[in-house]
């Protein structure tokens, strides 16, 4: 796809006014975000109702672009103040924790790139590090040769992928039916999937996405070490 001479300082790209912009932008995001960094705590901005209320008030498909400095004096008034502390000594990470310096960068450069994993002539080398990457935990946990795998956004998504495969190994081993080309069997219903009853409510969401639902799922008793 080409890019119009007058919008190019608009993409990353090659032409000059294009690096010239990008350097602007990466630098005054930079230091708003390193102006922003305080240690008042984990949170100190606005309430739930006031946040909620401002977002109603808020023009969130305007007709018109505002600009780069205009959005930026906007993020600096809105979105830092209150943004959560994830540094801060008086939060505790439940999902997420302070990030590392060195990802923030890795993050930088796969958004500048914007390689895509959907085929390997979109993203040749990223294709080949998931690969080895994949390969080598792997080795590490002794799956053997024949083991493979893929990156997911988390446990949710790893649990649904799993229960995916054990469904459509289960039908086709045991029932001999083919899942992804004939869709579920007519025993369906006598599907079963057991779970710990500490699990997550992941796998409820999953049996229900994966057409089984809720009642499909059975929660196994655990003993006080879980």
């Amino acid at each position: 796809m080409s890019i119009p001479t007058d919008k190019l300082p608009y993409f990353f790209g090659s032409d000059t006014r294009s690096k010239e912009a990008y350097r602007t932008i990466i630098d005054d995001t930079v230091q708003a975000i390193t102006d922003s960094v305080t240690d008042a705590g984990a949170y100190q901005g606005a309430s739930v109702e006031d946040l909620q209320n401002l977002m109603q008030t808020t023009t969130i498909l305007p007709q018109t672009g505002n600009g780069w400095d205009a959005v930026l004096d906007e993020v600096k008034k809105t979105i830092l103040p209150n943004s959560l502390r994830t540094w801060s000594t008086n939060y505790m990470a439940h999902l997420h924790s302070p990030a590392l310096l060195e990802s923030i960068a890795g993050e930088l450069i796969l958004s500048t790139f914007n390689q895509s994993m959907d085929s390997w002539d979109q993203g040749p080398i990223a294709t080949e590090v998931e690969v080895a990457v994949v390969n080598e935990l792997c080795k590490l946990y002794q799956l053997g040769e024949d083991a493979d795998g893929v990156f997911t956004s988390g446990g949710s998504q790893s649990n649904l992928s799993a229960l995916t495969m054990a469904r459509d190994w289960y039908c086709n081993t045991v029932l001999g039916h083919d899942v992804k080309k004939l869709g579920l069997p007519s025993c369906y219903q006598k599907l079963r999937i057991y779970t710990s009853e500490v699990s997550h409510f992941s796998m409820e969401k999953s049996a229900h996405l994966l057409g089984l639902g809720y009642d499909a799922v059975r929660k196994v008793p655990v003993d006080e070490l879980c």
